[in-house]
């Protein structure tokens, strides 16, 4: 018996079928001197009209929505160029109904330079994952501007990153915050901890939440909490790790003095005795002059902007906050913070006023 050798021929027309069964597309092509079109079933299907003879360019413009016909017709002089091109645009289908259509074409390279052939495909599914990507996005980018919280993201190697309003936060811009470079930011006194737990929750990849005293770009530290968690596609595997910052400091009913009211001469003195520091060390850690200091808290003078800030930036540095609240001003040291040693003031005597107690952070 002799075996059957005859090789199996699958016809053209065979892919062809396949094709535009399975990616709801069909095919086209056209003489751009002739005008001789030539489109496929899958043509007909993808622009939802019953298949018929003579139907051309023409025929097609009149289905697609007028104002994306401009995007259509621009195709046609690059094609002649010799150069392929795609556009997106909505067509009319007979029963009324309107779907996205992307269109390719280009030159044929193996029929002759002037028969142009392409591929339509059905966009609605695509359109629609697209847009509902887009009106998450828009959701998220509202709750984030209401309750004001800052958003940042990173993927696990590091080399994508959003830390734009992260810079608009700290001053900080994004190339000094790769890596752990965001932890240059953070106190001193917490910057280990935090570290400890972002690795350890890195490493997990699990869900990161840290109360940390942050530095402002105005060189001033307040209190926020950091939080982070991993983006996963199947489960497993972290694509991506985004996190905000919220401030805690404006949640407390706190409210920043530069808001609007000078630093007091009873709050440097309520400050000095959270830290149990001499007007000497004030005026080196803020880079004043110790009798600039003596005169403001005898109520002699008033200091410039500047030297309030850098005033205010010293004390935040090692933990002490100015705010005004309902209550008027006062002053806070953080839960992180402990009194100067042999400090003789408590939270019971060392308000800015009399009968005031200095809020601590919460």
């Amino acid at each position: 018996m002799i075996a059957n050798t005859k090789p199996h021929v699958v016809s053209s027309n065979h892919y062809l079928a396949l094709a535009q069964r399975h990616l709801a597309a069909g095919f086209w092509s056209t003489d751009l001197h002739a005008g001789d079109f030539r489109p496929s079933g899958g043509f007909f299907a993808v622009l939802g009209i019953r298949e018929r003879a003579n139907f051309d360019i023409d025929d097609w413009v009149q289905r697609i929505v007028p104002e994306d016909r401009d995007c259509f017709l621009a195709g046609f002089p690059l094609a002649r160029s010799g150069t392929g091109s795609s556009c997106d645009t909505r067509t009319m289908h007979e029963d009324g109904s309107i779907h996205w259509v992307r269109v390719h074409w280009e030159v044929s390279g193996w029929l002759s330079e002037k028969r142009l052939v392409g591929m339509v495909r059905l966009l609605d599914e695509e359109r629609r994952i697209k847009d509902r990507a887009r009106r998450d996005e828009a959701r998220f980018r509202a709750l984030l501007h209401a309750t004001g919280d800052t958003f940042w993201s990173r993927d696990p190697c590091d080399s994508v990153y959003d830390f734009s309003s992260w810079q608009k936060l700290t001053g900080q811009n994004p190339r000094e915050a790769r890596g752990d470079g965001w932890l240059q930011k953070v106190h001193p006194l917490d910057r280990a901890r935090a570290y400890a737990r972002w690795q350890e929750d890195l490493s997990a990849g699990s869900r990161y939440e840290s109360r940390v005293m942050l530095e402002y770009g105005d060189g001033i530290y307040r209190e926020v909490t950091v939080f982070a968690a991993p983006v996963t596609l199947d489960g497993h595997n972290v694509v991506e790790w985004i996190g905000v910052v919220r401030e805690d400091w404006k949640i407390s009913g706190y409210r920043d003095v530069q808001d609007g009211q000078e630093l007091k001469p009873s709050q440097l003195r309520a400050a000095r005795a959270f830290l149990n520091w001499t007007v000497e060390r004030t005026a080196a850690e803020s880079g004043m002059s110790p009798t600039s200091i003596y005169r403001f808290e005898k109520g002699e003078t008033k200091i410039r902007a500047v030297s309030e800030r850098a005033i205010r930036a010293a004390f935040s540095s090692h933990g002490v906050q100015f705010f005004c609240d309902s209550n008027g001003l006062s002053v806070r040291l953080s839960d992180r913070v402990g009194l100067g040693p042999n400090c003789n003031a408590t939270p019971a005597n060392s308000g800015t006023d009399a009968g005031q107690r200095p809020r601590r952070g919460q």
